[in-house]
């Protein structure tokens, strides 16, 4: 079955109909919400004339556009016409790009949305197959998934430093479609990203779960909360309880179900600040226990935390699950291995991100010992860090981050690589 593009609220008429335009009375209502819609017009041309080059690729990126402000399909198409031919240099649209379906046809009054890839099984695909599980609540989730960042947002300079997730996405959508096809038929189920990856909160949730409809049976998608963007479009991250309580009804809002599992974001990269933080870290956990009771999340986990923040956290709520940056590296690191081992003795499964070094500059190369024994068995270094760290213990899920069809089947043979027994305790001897 092939990945469907859902697009919500499309009826032109019906939304100019919940704005009071060109309706019969002018009441101060109807007035209140014209100024608004004239408000959410110019928001939206602005925001398309600076990613012109993104939102008129084929799709995706415009629906979102359409839900953030509020417009109908045929206002966000006319929108993206000004906006092309306001544009001094006005870049000749791609083939076969929704600008040039536009060009060509008669009429705005339907959108050319992205079609479907029809997803074809490739036999000679890797699957993922005894690899092992973990439990999440009543769910068994074999233990490698998918972080999706790169395929619901980019990265790009401020003031000189690398910002992650603050843009649209780079990739064409035809690869990301074709690359969330051959995840459904890999046989991953676990499939993460954050409230505030892309160009603004819940851009990224909105895009994954329109890839997925509901019912989305057998998927355990994952979302985090604390993320808050700054005025320089740098981030920070935000634990206080009354912003993380409305992030977290605006993310139960684009899921349309309750979140499958949700995780509180205690830090992120070394330079990225905490802001709001509190005296007692519990508190911070308060707005997702209360969330859960309430049916707007399922599961609760805990991202980038220490071993004491975790027995803190635990007291709280219950954790389902950690989530933090984890490089076979961190195998000799005392306050990272702390976390990791608490985790083996209560169980919880431990979702490791960065585990190629990802976001780390100069980007770290793999341990001598591991490029050696890649060689030794004809696979690259990512393909046996991969294996090792799913090697190092039976709670370890590794949330690789493939961008392409190319990564995610590495990625795949890497979860399928079995260890001869002397490699193993080679391997893990030299890194633990």
């Amino acid at each position: 079955m092939g990945l469907a593009v859902v697009t919500r609220g499309l009826d032109p008429r019906a939304r100019l109909a919940d704005f009071g335009v060109g309706l019969a009375g002018t009441s101060p209502h109807t007035n209140v919400l014209r100024r608004r819609h004239l408000y959410d017009r110019r928001a939206a041309l602005t925001f398309l004339r600076e990613h012109l080059d993104v939102t008129s690729e084929a799709g995706d990126g415009l629906v979102q556009v359409q839900h953030r402000f509020r417009l109908s399909t045929v206002e966000v198409a006319t929108l993206l016409l000004e906006a092309h031919r306001s544009d001094p240099k006005r870049p000749k649209p791609k083939a076969g790009s929704i600008l040039q379906r536009l060009y060509d046809s008669k009429s705005a009054d339907s959108i050319p949305y992205a079609e479907p890839v029809p997803f074809e099984p490739d036999p000679a695909a890797p699957r993922l197959d005894g690899i092992g599980t973990v439990t999440l609540g009543k769910r068994r989730i074999p233990r490698l998934g998918v972080g999706c960042m790169r395929l619901v947002s980019h990265g790009g300079y401020v003031d000189g430093e690398v910002v992650t997730a603050i843009g649209l996405p780079l990739s064409p959508e035809a690869n990301r479609h074709a690359l969330l096809n051959a995840v459904q038929g890999s046989g991953v189920r676990m499939l993460d990203l954050a409230r505030g990856y892309g160009p603004w909160p819940g851009f990224g949730e909105g895009m994954l779960c329109d890839w997925f409809p509901l019912p989305r049976r057998g998927l355990m998608l994952a979302s985090k909360v604390g993320y808050r963007r700054t005025v320089s479009a740098t981030w920070a991250v935000d634990l206080d309880p009354k912003f993380l309580r409305a992030e977290l009804t605006a993310s139960r809002q684009v899921f349309g179900a309750a979140v499958p599992l949700m995780y509180l974001v205690v830090r992120s990269t070394p330079t990225t600040p905490v802001v709001h933080r509190p005296k007692q870290l519990a508190r911070a956990l308060a707005p997702l226990v209360e969330a859960q009771r309430e049916g707007e999340i399922e599961l609760l986990g805990v991202a980038n935390v220490t071993a004491d923040e975790l027995e803190v956290l635990r007291e709280a709520g219950p954790i389902a699950a950690v989530q933090n940056r984890f490089t076979l590296g961190a195998l000799r690191n005392a306050p990272q291995r702390a976390v990791f081992d608490r985790c083996a003795e209560l169980g919880l499964p431990f979702v490791t991100w960065g585990i190629f070094g990802e976001g780390v500059q100069p980007r770290p190369e793999a341990a001598p010992v591991v490029v050696e024994a890649a060689e030794e068995l004809g696979v690259t270094a990512e393909e046996l860090t991969l294996a090792t760290l799913l090697a190092a213990g039976a709670h370890v899920v590794p949330l690789p981050g493939p961008g392409r069809r190319a990564s995610l089947d590495s990625c795949l043979r890497g979860a399928a690589l079995r260890l001869p027994a002397a490699m193993r305790q080679r391997l893990l001897g030299a890194l633990m």
